[in-house]
């Protein structure tokens, strides 16, 4: 159990009397005023309790403990002062979330087991917090599984987008795990469209029914609403429920968000998904991105640059080169559609080459074999001065 405390008085005399008497009670980190005591929370945590004084110079210990629950929200807090006022215990209690309110001079066995109490806080806390991060790593999974087993070949397709994905997200400054994660279950709409609609989808057909679009652009209204069925995944699911939300306010969900009210995810992987289902169906990247460009308002003209600006940077610093299907090596960007004598196609032109698309073509090699030699682009080797 996490037994360190961090006691934060400006009166140094006070914190080596507790030190002195708590030293074989809790492993005790002292700090002298609020901004030692921030930075002891930074790079000396984490502090299973922390237990501020009232009255400090810089910032009162109700502001400090309030920053302590931004910055470390699972540490309990305690405050202990000489001030005796109902007022300062009150806003205590309601500002600063305070476990205890302990007034000076503070009992040995009354500040023990206050402390003792506040282990067992932490412990609940942190264990709790665990179980739910497990939760929520073990339904990602499954999902992410459903959708590998589902269907083989787009789960490839998404998984070769995240590091584009990723790119974009920092270029953006938007948040790379939502981001990403929404990206992975984007694609579980495909898992609950009739086949019949999905080969439409995909071949970018337009259904003749306007009942049969309507059901497809409210896809991802449904996956919003199983994501939300899972604990600390509302931020991911919003970004899903507003992937088929146009710049202008148009299309799905039908409300009055528009512009940058829409989630940087949502718009960010809208025009990412959009760019590789152009990309799918023979459009080479200059045709794929001058098409999304010709869709009047529906793509954030901030991600379109950024797009722009990581498709021109998609070759730098390459050689092409052709390789064998052992030559082959993850980090590998494929010039060509990679397809076997008998016309499958495993891999498509601009994916990164991952370990699992290099198992794949092995092993297809090895049944029907694949057309060689293979264009790939291959990061370009540093010059060797003489």
């Amino acid at each position: 159990m996490n037994r360190r405390v961090l006691l934060v008085d400006d009166e140094q005399n006070v914190l080596l009397g507790y030190t002195r008497i708590l030293r074989k009670h809790a492993d005790v980190v002292t700090a002298s005023g609020a901004v030692t005591g921030l930075q002891a929370l930074v790079h000396q945590g984490p502090f299973a309790a922390v237990v501020a004084d009232y009255q400090m110079p810089e910032v009162n210990g109700i502001e400090f403990l309030k920053r302590v629950q931004k910055s470390s929200p699972e540490t309990t807090r305690m405050m202990l002062t000489g001030q005796t006022e109902l007022n300062v215990a009150m806003q205590a209690v309601n500002e600063g979330h305070i476990f205890r309110f302990l007034t000076k001079p503070c009992p040995y066995d009354v500040l023990t087991k206050a402390l003792d109490d506040a282990f067992r806080q932490y412990q609940l806390v942190t264990a709790e917090k665990e179980l739910l991060e497990k939760t929520l790593k073990g339904s990602i999974k499954i999902l992410v599984d459903l959708l590998a087993l589902a269907r083989p070949e787009l789960f490839m397709r998404t998984t070769a987008l995240s590091p584009l994905v990723r790119r974009m997200t920092d270029r953006l400054q938007g948040n790379q795990q939502i981001t990403e994660l929404a990206l992975m279950f984007s694609r579980l709409c495909h898992l609950i469209l009739p086949p019949s609609v999905l080969a439409d989808v995909q071949k970018g057909a337009a259904p003749a029914d306007a009942n049969v679009q309507r059901m497809i652009d409210r896809q991802p209204l449904v996956i919003q609403r199983i994501l939300l069925q899972i604990p600390r995944l509302e931020e991911i699911a919003k970004v899903v429920g507003y992937l088929h939300k146009n710049y202008d306010g148009g299309g799905e969900p039908s409300d009055d968000v528009s512009g940058e009210n829409i989630p940087l995810g949502s718009r960010l992987l809208r025009a990412v998904l959009d760019f590789d289902d152009l990309r799918g169906r023979g459009q080479n990247e200059a045709q794929a991105f001058h098409s999304l460009t010709a869709r009047i308002g529906t793509y954030d003209p901030n991600v379109l640059k950024a797009l722009k600006a990581e498709i021109e940077l998609s070759h730098e610093g390459l050689d092409l080169i052709e390789v064998n299907v052992e030559d082959l090596a993850p980090g590998m960007i494929m010039a060509d559609n990679v397809v076997t004598v008998g016309g499958t196609t495993l891999l498509r032109e601009g994916i990164e080459l991952t370990e699992l698309f290099r198992t794949r073509i092995v092993q297809y090699d090895r049944i029907d074999r694949v057309v060689i030699p293979i264009r790939v682009w291959k990061a370009r080797e540093p010059s060797r001065k003489s």
